[in-house]
């Protein structure tokens, strides 16, 4: 007999065997994408938990932008009245 018409009766298609190894190309190029933002996510816990590299940055900026603000503002009367004490 055949291969082919054999193939058909089991149910073994070389098709399927094509099917299947494009759906694995596909899922291997998908996995990297997938879980990337989950992995960097991962990473910048364990950084700020050794480091507080972010915790760090963001207090310095706070900082400076307040310090600025700080600056700005004009002297409350109750500020003059105790420098005038002085």
């Amino acid at each position: 007999m055949n291969s082919t018409v054999e193939s058909k009766k089991t149910g073994e298609y070389p098709e399927d065997y094509v099917m299947q190894f494009l759906f694995l190309i596909i899922l291997a190029c998908h996995i990297p994408y997938l879980f990337y933002s989950g992995k960097e996510a991962i990473l910048i816990i364990i950084d700020e938990l050794m480091r507080q590299s972010i915790s760090l940055v963001l207090s310095k900026k706070l900082l400076q932008e307040n310090s600025a603000e700080i600056d700005a503002m004009p002297d409350l009367p109750e500020d003059m009245n105790n420098n005038s004490r002085e």
